[in-house]
């Protein structure tokens, strides 16, 4: 691993009070740019350095740290160790959760694997919204797409399939057109595919990568979860166990279809 890897791992650590790293792994998804690592020491923490040239980077990590730090280890979320900058960048260390990410479950664990992610879901949007400082309703969520769209930030070549070649601005026009008349509020993930849930020893899920978390429609969550669900799990039917293990009447395809679309700005 390079040499500026191992002067970051050790600058952390500094800076939050650890004794120095005995190793570190890099690994990360998605598509944030942030460096993500895992650090082994005394204890194992995990770590994320947002791009101080990416103001996407920058605005995700804060809105994390504020997220873990109003969740203070609730609703599985991993407590936050250390917040602040080193080496000129934003960064964050927090409690690493054991476990598996539910992508990487072999097929005959899916389905135990979704329904406690489920439970994850229902954990996070049962927390009290009174006094929740992160705001992700739909005015929000709206006027940040479109200001990616103004600077250029869509990836429009990560679409999913079924908006491959269009542009954004045409797939703007459409998702207006089908923009929900009202929202169902509650302390949502925000990011809610299947690497952000850890299913850990006792079978319970925790929850990581907070960086889009706040109060929203709880269709946010159901959408990118469902999304996720099919693409690593295809045989299984989760949005059955959706219905019966969150659990739902039915499942409203309008809004789902709403905020997958959404997603593709994010």
């Amino acid at each position: 691993m390079s040499d500026a890897v191992a002067a970051l791992v050790a600058a952390l650590c500094a800076a939050a009070g650890l004794p120095a790293a005995r190793g570190f792994e890099p690994f990360g998804h998605g598509m944030s740019g942030d460096v993500t690592l895992r650090i082994e020491g005394e204890r194992s923490v995990f770590a994320k350095v947002a791009d101080p040239a990416r103001r996407i980077s920058r605005e995700s990590l804060a809105r994390e740290i504020a997220a873990l730090r109003w969740l203070d280890g609730r609703a599985g979320a991993p407590r936050l160790i250390w917040a602040g900058e080193t080496l000129g960048r934003p960064a964050m260390l927090t409690e690493a959760l054991a476990g598996t990410a539910l992508h990487d479950l072999t097929s005959d664990r899916a389905e135990a694997g979704l329904i406690a992610g489920i439970a994850a879901l229902r954990a996070l949007h049962s927390r009290s919204i009174d006094d929740c400082p992160l705001d992700q309703r739909l005015a929000v969520k709206l006027s940040e797409a479109w200001r990616r769209v103004e600077q250029c930030e869509v990836g429009r070549s990560e679409f999913d399939p079924d908006n491959t070649g269009r542009s954004p601005e045409d797939l703007w026009e459409t998702m207006l057109a089908e923009r929900p008349d009202a929202e169902d509020l509650v302390f949502t993930h925000g990011d809610a595919s299947l690497p952000n849930f850890i299913l850990r020893g006792e079978g319970a899920a925790g929850v990581v990568d907070l960086g889009l978390a706040g109060v929203s429609d709880r269709y946010q969550d159901f959408a990118l979860f469902l999304r996720s669900s099919a693409h690593n799990f295809p045989g299984v039917d989760a949005g059955a166990l959706l219905r019966a293990h969150y659990p739902l009447a039915a499942l409203d395809e309008r809004k789902l279809t709403f905020y997958r679309r959404l997603d593709e700005f994010y």
